[in-house]
């Protein structure tokens, strides 16, 4: 239900009982439960949580239900929020829980974050799953060596009551403890009864890998019910067919050229296009070459749209009681959700499995990274090789009628080849001296303090990056402006699927 106005609700008599109540609190401040009835657009309950003096009362907002909200009262009358209220607000807000202040009269009612219509949740059985976890349970029944841990019975039981409560709880657990089957039990419950989704999110694939084929695997012959539940991995994992198809054979070297036919012939029968089943030496150089990217993709105009990998897998998710990620995934879905694409399908309950590994990966994405390594790969995905963009699509330039061939000709020779070779220079002059520059430090890590940024060595580096960024940005001109012409050519729309990928 969309846009009600929650202040409608508060009819006389709830105002009556809420004034009741704050004047037998001697007029300073209440904290109240209001449990709503969206079908019928009333205030279904109205509970006392605490009650303070006349600047602050507790806040008690631990175990509050879903479809409702807390108000208090400020005495002075300003219903203005505070820092705090704030950050309750905001701590409620984010379960779709309302938050709202008024004066004591409930006269003057200022609503901070509006509740929302979450609809039925359905608790999941306590006493069921721990039984899982009995000496005499279906854990002991079907598994070879299993022991009994109380510790495993408690991490249950506290997921448990996250779930059916909606809180967040943080468990330290030493290894051997059984804790996948400790969370992946009632996460399974609860997705399958509230058909929602839960994500699972661990340090590697490797721990993916474990989870879905061991403890997963096992869990399908246990439970009670049908469930499920897959795996999701970055899509440079998977093979592109368009980027197979197109590379051809045009590596000299005799090893890659061996992997490249060997690649050849598993993409034949692969049905996943996943890396992790390919048994045979595999050079990453090739693999690079070849791997599904979202710089180079041009979705749905792609030929082989029908037939990728990686869309495959992703739409598979959709469908999902409960998906297992890794920690670079979940962190890259997170950041890319924003633009309006997204990998995971949305989500409301998350499990992260390996937390002390979390920050490290979270380190990554937050900040931004660079080398001389991954500058070049760039650089060298538009010219390098035949099979490189830039020659790629000047050959198919010379094969088109076309009115404005001389001045594509010329934008690429005259400007975005040279261009790309200045860049190449930049590159290698900067990281260069960027690595003579650390070798004066003890630490793999400095800060630039006011201090370092006066040493010359420094200034000149600065220099350098800024070469590097000035003719990045002439570059990227120069490809808009490739991009232009080349949407002037005849029947531009037969062929732009092949030169998107610019």
């Amino acid at each position: 239900m969309n846009k009600l106005n929650i202040k409608s609700f508060f009819k006389n008599d709830i105002k009556n009982q809420i004034r009741d109540e704050i004047n037998g609190a001697g007029g300073n401040e209440v904290f109240f439960l209001i449990e709503i009835d969206f079908d019928n657009e009333e205030i279904d309950n109205v509970e006392v949580l605490a009650r303070g003096n006349q600047t602050m009362a507790p806040a008690i907002i631990n175990s509050i239900p879903k479809n409702s909200m807390v108000l208090h009262n400020h005495p002075s009358g300003d219903t203005t929020p505070s820092g705090p209220d704030i950050r309750v607000a905001s701590n409620l807000g984010d379960k779709g829980i309302g938050f709202a202040i008024s004066d004591n009269e409930v006269n003057d009612l200022y609503v901070v974050v509006e509740p929302k219509d979450i609809g039925e949740v359905k608790d999941i059985n306590k006493n069921e799953i721990l039984s899982y976890f009995k000496e005499d349970g279906p854990l002991s029944e079907n598994m070879e060596g299993f022991e009994y841990r109380n510790e495993q019975l408690e991490i249950a039981e506290s997921i448990v009551d996250n779930f059916n409560q909606s809180e967040f709880t943080l468990i330290e657990a030493g290894t051997g403890i059984g804790k996948s089957f400790a969370y992946l039990i009632p996460a399974l419950y609860w997705a399958v009864k509230n058909d929602e989704v839960v994500v699972v999110s661990t340090n590697t694939i490797n721990l993916q890998q474990q989870i879905m084929d061991k403890d997963i695997e096992f869990l399908k012959k246990v439970l009670p019910f049908n469930f499920k539940a897959d795996l999701a991995i970055g899509r440079k994992n998977y093979l592109c067919i368009r980027k197979l198809k197109n590379i051809g054979s045009s590596f000299s070297d005799q090893s890659e050229k061996r992997s490249y036919e060997n690649l050849v012939e598993w993409s034949k029968k692969t049905k996943s296009g996943m890396r992790n089943e390919i048994k045979f030496n595999l050079k990453n150089s090739v693999w690079d070459e070849v791997a599904s990217d979202s710089d180079y993709c041009i979705g749905s105009l792609c030929p082989y749209y029908d037939d990728c990998y990686f869309m495959q897998a992703r739409n598979e998710l959709f469908n999902s009681d409960l998906i297992v990620v890794n920690h670079y995934l979940l962190l890259s879905d997170a950041l890319i959700k924003d633009s309006g694409y997204s990998t995971l399908p949305k989500y409301k309950s998350l499990i992260v499995d390996e937390a002390h590994n979390f920050h490290d990966v979270a380190t990554y994405h937050l900040g931004k990274t660079t080398s001389y390594k991954l500058n070049n790969q760039v650089l060298k995905k538009l010219y390098d090789k035949k099979y490189s963009i830039i020659p790629r699509v000047r050959n198919k330039v010379s094969k088109l009628k076309m009115s404005n061939k001389e001045e594509i000709y010329q934008l690429i020779d005259q400007q975005i080849i040279p261009t790309i070779k200045n860049l190449e220079e930049n590159n290698k002059e900067y990281f260069l001296l960027l690595d003579k520059f650390f070798q004066k430090f003890e630490d793999s890590t400095i800060i630039i303090a006011e201090e370092l940024k006066e040493d010359e060595t420094y200034k000149d580096i600065n220099q350098k990056g800024f070469n590097f960024h000035d003719n990045f940005d002439k570059l990227l001109v120069y490809l808009k402006r490739l991009i232009n012409e080349l949407k002037m050519v005849q029947n531009y729309d037969k062929i732009e699927a092949e030169l998107l990928e610019l």
